[in-house]
């Protein structure tokens, strides 16, 4: 028998855009460039790991639509990791597909297509120029948890 390291999990996470669509459901998937080393070629929903910056977004109050202290609850860990799960999904999510969950200082919903200058942001934020809070200053938005049901 080989011994074998045990795989600790990392926070993640994931979502699972739907829309209705003459009364069906459209469920959106990207599929991974095939060179990729993991999951190359795969149909997959936008996500990925909780990384630092998602939970710097989370202290600076760039996200509405959710209490800290409700993420905490709802997820079992402290207030500001658990939002962070939250926008580490908005975050994936705009990274893969170009599709921004955020809003504006109106509260309403960020709709636009993707122009020259979100094109840009997002090939910084993919660089590391740039972290999701900071984009999302520059832009006088705040990530969308309500747009997110868990």
């Amino acid at each position: 028998m080989s011994a074998h390291q045990p795989v600790i999990p990392q926070p993640a996470a994931t979502v699972v855009l739907v829309r209705e669509r003459n009364e069906d459901l459209e469920v959106f998937l990207t599929r991974r460039h095939r060179a990729m080393a993991f999951l190359g070629g795969f149909y997959v929903f936008p996500g990925g790991k909780v990384e630092a910056q998602d939970l710097a977004c989370a202290a600076v109050d760039r996200v509405q639509g959710l209490e800290a202290a409700l993420a905490g609850r709802i997820l079992g860990l402290a207030p500001d990791r658990a939002l962070a799960h939250w926008i580490a999904a908005i975050r994936e999510t705009f990274e893969e597909t170009a599709i921004l969950l955020a809003r504006g200082s109106d509260g309403a919903a960020h709709a636009r297509p993707i122009d020259a200058r979100l094109r840009e942001l997002r090939r910084a934020l993919h660089e590391g120029e740039i972290d999701f809070a900071a984009l999302l200053g520059r832009l006088g938005l705040t990530a969308d948890a309500k747009a997110l049901y868990y």
